[in-house]
């Protein structure tokens, strides 16, 4: 997930990472000043997270700093880093899985605290008031615009489950405090759906979209997010060709290596693509001949991209006994979402014997 920066001078992204058993947060901070903040960490499943702690740090221009928490356990599948500025602004957030590595590279002890919305947490954090509103003031509220920093939603697209090409709509849903027995809804023509939600730093709520619905569909999708006291959170407007649109990968071509093969040859074909996305791309490719015999089996992932034109080759043996034509079956996948960009399959001839 991109970095949400607070100036064109602050660039601060994360990750957290499985080294060994040891969990490990690595900051990067690529703008032109020095960041001081704080951050937030989660660890747990894809569906349900649970609140680690928080830290403030320093982090120069220019500079990757690893840090490891004290007494954190490696459990979980999946962690969510939250990162805020001095004043409390949200600047980053990122929901993912956590990859194992094996790394020998220095690191720095630290200590996490409680998450805590009491008081400042860091310098320059506005504090956030416990106090209980009056009932005027919480029917004012519901009609009033959202803060812009209240809550960060981050939509994404996930492939659905069943035979269909079909879509999950996930929300990534993170605050500076918590919100507790809020509600989450959609609205796409006449299809309407809810789900209840509390958030503690962040949380995951998913939406399985109407079969109507598909990529080129121009539906909007308006959701909106109401705290139990019915004040209005966070409201937005969607469509799949705008969640796509910056994030999707198709092939082009598939290109033999030469026009004809014959049985018994070295061979090989080029998929040629085209797109761009933060997340990467897994290409599956399945050559099999006329019989059903399969010649290749193969898949490539790349875990990001951002040039408009990308090759893959896939060389591959035909046996003596291949019967034409040849199929070259092909699937590419967003590797974090499952969602898939593109498919479809081409036809290559064989000289007869």
């Amino acid at each position: 997930m991109p970095a949400i920066p607070t100036s064109s001078q602050t660039e601060i992204s994360g990750s957290i990472e499985n080294n060994n058993g040891q969990i490990r947060i690595v900051l990067s901070n690529q703008g032109k000043v020095e960041f001081t903040g704080m951050l937030r960490m989660s660890l747990g499943s894809d569906i349900e997270q649970r609140d680690i702690g928080q830290a403030d740090f320093k982090i120069a221009s220019l500079e990757v700093r690893i840090l490891k928490p004290a007494g954190v356990s490696s459990s979980g599948t999946h962690y969510t880093l939250t990162i805020y500025d001095s004043r409390g602004k949200l600047t980053f957030h990122k929901f993912a899985p956590i990859p194992k590595v094996s790394d020998t590279s220095p690191d720095i002890a630290i200590t996490l605290v409680p998450s805590s919305t009491k008081g400042r947490a860091i310098a320059g954090t506005p504090a956030v008031s416990t106090k209980q509103e009056p009932k005027a003031a919480i029917e004012q509220g519901s009609q009033a615009e959202p803060s812009p920093e209240e809550v960060q939603v981050v939509a994404r697209l996930l492939a659905g489950d069943g035979d269909k090409e079909s879509f999950m709509l996930s929300f990534e849903l993170a605050s500076k405090y918590p919100v507790n027995n809020a509600e989450i809804s959609i609205s796409i023509r006449k299809y309407k759906d809810s789900k209840p939600v509390s958030i503690n730093t962040n949380s995951l709520v998913e939406f399985k979209l109407p079969e109507q619905i598909n990529r080129e569909t121009q539906d909007v999708i308006d959701y909106k997010l109401i705290s139990k006291e019915g004040r209005l959170l966070a409201r937005g407007t969607l469509t799949i060709s705008e969640l796509m649109t910056d994030d999707f990968v198709s092939v082009l071509e598939i290109i033999p290596g030469r026009e004809e093969y014959e049985p018994g040859e070295a061979a090989k074909v080029t998929v040629f693509m085209e797109g761009s996305s933060p997340s990467g791309y897994r290409l599956e490719v399945l050559i099999k001949d006329r019989n059903g015999a399969i010649l290749l089996k193969d898949q490539r992932q790349v875990n990001k991209i951002d040039q408009t034109q990308i090759l893959e080759e896939f060389p591959f043996a035909i046996p003596d006994n291949a019967r034409s034509p040849l199929t070259v079956i092909f699937k590419v996948f967003n590797p974090a979402s499952g969602l898939m960009f593109d498919s479809g399959e081409r036809e290559i001839s064989l000289k007869e014997k």
